[in-house]
């Protein structure tokens, strides 16, 4: 662990190439620290539909080491059980669920004797510097509302949904430490719409270490990128080709779509789709369309291909981000 340095040709090796360790006093005071990352998601082990949907789902939480060598580190083999929690006790602050795991983590922060052999202890500290998960659990987690129905929605910035919907890319004011503890208080204050205006629920139990809500710039690309950015970029190409310049009609591509021979190896994800206008809203999951868009409207309007290339080339990006084992 104490073999790992910062990179001196300005790649990102490790977290110790990142700001978020270059600026934090507390490695700044302890360089050799250990770096604790906590991910948390729902498991259902018995899915069922209708109103007892989710009675049987836990709250899984693992734990990873960052000080490992990034080969170690990219495989499976390196995350860890830390509690398997009932989903009913996985709200709130969850206090109930984690305030042991924060309380060993405090004893971390200050420092801990470990004892290697009969004559050599030393002192040996860490800390939390991420916590991952898909954008639900994760809100949940930080102590933000949920992002699929909040104003303020992103957990980086203060931008709004409002703005957001009309066009506005522009980020909006940072959340920074300062900010987070006023909108606290007012919400713990019972405030009128202090949650609404801050995005804010409560103060999660992880606010007693040096973990901050502000320092987790950690995104779910999985789901942000094939469920939402690669879909929206297909949406908008359609919505400019089909309702905006008119070069081909709807009910052509919705016939091509159920027509394509789309082979073995996906026939049983043949999606089930039927594009309307003007809103273009899928019934099915457009998920499974990304690899056959190309071959299916390029005959109809060539542009459009050049603009499928895109949001091909972030399907690649996606996948080369999710990869299993490194070579370093």
């Amino acid at each position: 662990m104490r073999s790992l340095r910062p990179s001196t040709d300005g790649t990102l090796n490790c977290f110790t190439d990142g700001d978020q360790y270059r600026r934090s006093p507390f490695f700044q005071e302890h360089p050799h620290a250990f770096q604790f990352v906590l991910y948390f998601d729902g498991v259902d082990p018995a899915r069922s539909q209708g109103p007892k949907s989710g009675i049987h789902e836990f709250g899984n939480f693992l734990l990873r080491i960052l000080n490992l060598p990034p080969k170690i580190n990219n495989s499976m083999s390196s995350i860890f059980p830390l509690i398997l929690a009932n989903n009913n006790d996985c709200k709130g602050t969850f206090e109930g669920v984690l305030r042991r795991f924060v309380d060993d983590l405090i004893k971390f922060e200050n420092g801990g004797e470990m004892c290697f052999d009969m004559d050599r202890t030393e002192t040996i500290f860490g800390t939390l510097v991420a916590a991952k998960g898909d954008a639900k659990a994760i809100h949940a987690l930080l102590g933000l509302l949920d992002p699929g129905g909040a104003k303020h929605f992103c957990r980086d910035c203060m931008i709004c949904r409002e703005d957001f919907l009309e066009g506005t890319v522009a980020l909006g004011d940072p959340r920074t430490p300062e900010l987070t503890d006023y909108h606290l208080r007012r919400v713990e204050e019972n405030i009128p719409n202090a949650s609404t205006n801050s995005g804010l629920r409560y103060r999660t139990v992880l606010h007693d270490i040096q973990f901050r809500l502000e320092d987790n710039q950690n995104f779910d690309i999985l789901h942000d990128f094939s469920e939402g950015v690669i879909l929206m970029i297909m949406r908008l190409c359609l919505k400019e080709f089909v309702v905006d310049r008119r070069s081909f009609d709807v009910n052509n591509l919705n016939a091509r779509i159920f027509a394509f021979n789309y082979g073995k190896a996906n026939q049983r994800d043949k999606p089930n789709i039927t594009f309307e206008v003007p809103s273009l809203q899928d019934d099915g999951d457009l998920i499974h369309l990304n690899k056959m868009v190309p071959k299916l409207i390029y005959c109809l309007e060539p542009y459009l291909f050049c603009l499928i290339i895109f949001q091909k080339m972030l399907m690649k990006l996606l996948i080369v981000s999710t990869i299993k084992c490194t070579c370093c």
